[in-house]
């Protein structure tokens, strides 16, 4: 059983939790929906204890906020993460946002390096 003054860190932590969590997605959109309950799963198993742990946490919490908010984000993971996990059915939800954290990374780090120059008149 998860305290209240534990759910509450947890939540400080996780400051878009309630906005990921009710997130409309398609339909037809399974991955989503395994990517959001996987999240949540996932938030109220962090061990609180640990500061690299609360790190990562927030780290997934910005993930998921991307995810639902930008959409060419939300594509590329789906594109990228979909076809790693759907075909081996999604796996222990602490991978799964270890791969999302990752992508995020190297998704800002690509973001950056086709930023162009403008001139202005």
């Amino acid at each position: 059983m998860i305290t209240k003054e534990t759910r509450q860190l947890i939540l400080d932590k996780c400051p878009d939790y309630d906005k990921i969590s009710n997130y409309v997605y398609l339909e037809n959109d399974p991955f989503s929906k395994e990517l959001i309950d996987q999240y949540q799963d996932y938030v109220f198993t962090v061990d609180i204890t640990a500061k690299k742990a609360l790190a990562k946490l927030e780290l997934v919490n910005k993930a998921m906020k991307k995810y639902i908010t930008d959409y060419n984000f939300a594509r590329a993971v789906k594109k990228e993460l979909s076809e790693k996990f759907t075909n081996k059915g999604f796996i222990h939800s602490e991978t799964l946002m270890d791969s999302i954290i990752k992508f995020i990374e190297l998704y800002e780090e690509e973001a950056l390096k086709n930023i162009s120059n403008t001139k202005w008149i």
